[in-house]
């Protein structure tokens, strides 16, 4: 945090877009449903995007960046995030079956709660 606050110019903000690991609750159905509905006509629309995509997450160097970069949990990110800007609020950009993306924008990184974390 030191180091963000030190490379940033005074005002300015993080912004954050990260996939979590989660399943959709509940209520999230219809929005997971209109996602999914999205996804496969930009799937139809777009086939060169598609493809490149799969072939992205399907290359091996993918799943080794994956194997020592987890996808996170939805409460950790939002704890570690939200803990230290108290006046942001992470949010739900896309619901997937097994996942969802978060989104988090800062505000003004002088707000930032100042903590000094220890290491054993």
């Amino acid at each position: 945090m030191n180091e963000l606050k030190r490379v940033l110019k005074p005002g300015g903000k993080i912004l954050i877009i990260d996939m979590v690991a989660v399943p959709p609750k509940w209520y999230e159905i219809p929005v997971l449903i209109k996602s999914k509905w999205s996804m496969y006509w930009h799937r139809f629309k777009n086939k060169d995007y598609h493809n490149n995509l799969t072939r992205l997450v399907t290359h091996p160097d993918w799943k080794h960046m994956l194997k020592h970069n987890p996808i996170r949990a939805e409460h950790e990110m939002k704890w570690y995030l939200e803990s230290r800007f108290p006046n942001s609020k992470v949010e739900k950009i896309n619901i997937g079956m097994n996942s969802c993306i978060l989104a988090f924008d800062s505000g003004n990184i002088d707000m930032m709660k100042d903590i000094n974390l220890t290491y054993p």
